[in-house]
């Protein structure tokens, strides 16, 4: 029996979706998959060199050539990627592809290779060519470095994409595979279902190709026939199986390169041309606010209120150099990010990718230093200038004078001594904060302590007609601190006490047991301090009333180095105060055990 007209219509049919499906893949799919594995590989090239941007260049200027090299083959070795850094003139200063060791002087032209070339003139060019040592293709990525609109070098990496011409051709021939026994399968099931009544594995069949046409691959048809549609069923489950692997080996790959960015402290994230959320990792979820995994396809805007990172991408979008600026975050817990927008490759320009590190620690500690420096300056230049003017006065006649040179000579002795504390403490300071100062920790009676530096004070505290009391609980004990150190303690607490106190007033000096600490109390009646400045007494060169603390010779550090002191030996310090009616300063320090020797 021949075949009929409505055969042939149905095969062709059916024939033409399958092939029309398999071509479609081919022209589309294919393309399109490649074209994303290349795109990601930039997009990863370029990150990679942004981040060893910072990394390599400090280093060209200050490091010798081997250790460059050898720190270029680490970081190339470290990554998978090839590395190489040249001067601002070309010349190469280290390559991972070359030996440990001085590089081989070369006699090409640095610039004949096209990403050299066109980041010489644009910032930055890519290039896949092939490898000439392995024979492979390979994408290429090379960035123009400039500070103050000069160019300080280049650095280029590269990335094997065998990888992705691999999947490429491999996709390619399971089409072909798919689309050949694609038709096959038609005519065979056409032909079946025309000439036997046996439709059950036609439609399984059918229902299987529908399915990988549809993405998904990983189909499994059961036929128990042992002729041609039997043969077409074992075909067609190895090719779905096949397709099946491949695409799930291409997720894999995906998802090692997502936790290699969601790995980085680094905040990462990708906009496309409309400012639309492309790509973030956790970090930059963390830093900015946003769910990296909800927020997909949302428009920045949306997403972050920061004026100085949108200003950076759109600048970015509008130019080929990077933008690198700052950005302050409010909320709980200011934040300052530093930004580097880079746009990316292509024409259209298809986004932007932004790069943040957190450099809130860095910006508070630079302030800490720009107020240090400020405040010695200032606590420097009063003594200084009061020890000229006397010089001055002196030199001008008042040294023929015995009262007034008497006077003036006295002042500049009370500076010098005011100098001279000065310093000393911020030498003292300065060896706690840094820990170079060593502390012999030992147990110490505190009664014993206490008594002995009330009767250094007693001077002081008479002369002001101030009387020191002290009120011993009733069972002693021993604390464990440095003997040299406790001693700035009590002192320091006992001379502010006696100084910010009124004549005729009374220093009372308490100590007991609170848990596994003592607690050495050291309360006036003095002039108090106002409750807005409590929170800042322990600070460096703080005072409430700064013209009263200079006239008492207060240097602003004894509170400081009470609190580091107590820091280092495992206590801390705290304040109460009313203004008008005294303070009470309260030290906390560990007791000792009977495994301490004692003082």
């Amino acid at each position: 029996m021949g075949l009929t007209s409505s055969f042939w219509k149905v095969f062709l049919a059916y024939a033409s979706i399958a092939m029309g499906t398999a071509l479609l893949f081919l022209i589309l799919v294919v393309p399109w998959q490649s074209q994303q594995q290349t795109e990601f590989a930039k997009a990863r090239l370029r990150e990679a060199v942004l981040l060893l941007k910072d990394e390599l260049l400090p280093s060209a200027s200050t490091t010798q050539e081997a250790d460059l090299q050898r720190k270029v083959r680490g970081l190339a070795e470290a990554t998978g990627l090839v590395i190489a850094a040249a001067g601002p003139k070309g010349q190469p200063t280290a390559d991972s592809e070359q030996p440990p060791g001085p590089l081989a002087v070369s006699t090409t032209n640095p610039f004949a290779q096209v990403e050299m070339s066109a980041a010489r003139s644009q910032g930055e060019g890519f290039m896949q060519r092939t490898n000439p040592t392995t024979g492979n293709p390979w994408l290429y990525y090379a960035l123009r470095i400039d500070r103050d609109d000069e160019t300080v070098g280049y650095l280029r990496a590269g990335l094997s994409v065998k990888s992705i011409a691999d999947q490429a051709a491999g996709l390619r021939r399971a089409t072909a595979w798919f689309a050949g026994l694609a038709t096959l399968a038609v005519f065979v099931l056409t032909l079946c279902f025309f000439r036997s009544p046996t439709q059950g594995p036609v439609h399984q069949l059918n229902e299987a190709v529908r399915s990988i046409t549809q993405g998904h691959y990983a189909q499994d048809v059961l036929v128990h026939d042992r002729g041609p549609l039997g043969k077409l069923a074992a075909n067609l489950n190895r090719m779905s199986r096949e397709l099946a692997a491949r695409f799930a080996a291409q997720r894999q790959a995906s998802d090692r390169v997502d936790a290699a960015i969601n790995g980085m402290s680094e905040g990462v994230i990708s906009v496309d041309a409309g400012q639309r959320l492309l790509l973030a990792n956790r970090s930059a979820g963390q830093m900015l606010g946003f769910d990296p995994e909800k927020s997909a396809g949302a428009e920045l805007l949306s997403l972050v209120r920061s004026r100085p990172l949108h200003a950076a991408v759109a600048t970015s979008l509008e130019s080929e150099t990077a933008c690198i600026t700052e950005a302050e975050l409010g909320g709980p817990q200011s934040r300052t990010l530093r930004i580097t927008a880079q746009r990316l490759a292509g024409d259209p320009c298809p986004g932007v990718v932004v790069v943040m590190h957190d450099v809130t620690d860095i910006r508070r500690l630079e302030n800490l230093r720009h107020e240090f420096v400020a405040n010695v300056s200032h606590e420097l230049k009063t003594p200084l200038s009061a020890i000229r003017a006397s010089a001055e006065t002196l030199r001008m006649g008042a040294i023929n004078q015995p009262d007034r040179a008497v006077r003036f000579l006295t002042l500049i002795e009370d500076e010098a001594d005011r100098l001279h504390e000065l310093i000393l403490d911020m030498l003292s300071l300065a060896r706690i904060e840094s820990g170079e100062e060593t502390f012999d920790i030992r147990s110490l009676p505190v009664a014993e302590k206490i008594e002995e530096r009330l009767r250094t004070h007693e001077e002081a505290a008479r002369a002001k007609q101030m009387s020191l009391l002290t009120h011993p609980p009733d069972q002693g004990f021993s604390v464990l601190a440095d003997g040299e150190g406790f001693r700035q303690i009590l002192d320091n607490l006992l001379d502010n006490a006696i100084k910010y106190s009124r004549p005729g007033g009374e220093v009372h000096v308490t100590w007991q047991k609170q848990g596994a600490l003592g607690a050495i109390v050291v309360t006036d009646n003095g002039i108090g301090i106002d409750r807005e400045h409590l929170p800042r007494v322990f600070e460096r060169f703080f005072r409430a009333d700064r013209a009263r603390s200079r006239e008492l010779g207060s240097t602003g550090l004894g509170l400081a180095i009470v609190k580091h002191l107590a820091q280092s030996f495992k206590g801390s310090v705290v304040v109460d105060s009313t203004l008008g009616k005294g303070s009470t300063f309260t030290v906390f320090l560990p007791l000792a055990g009977d495994e301490f020797p004692v003082s």
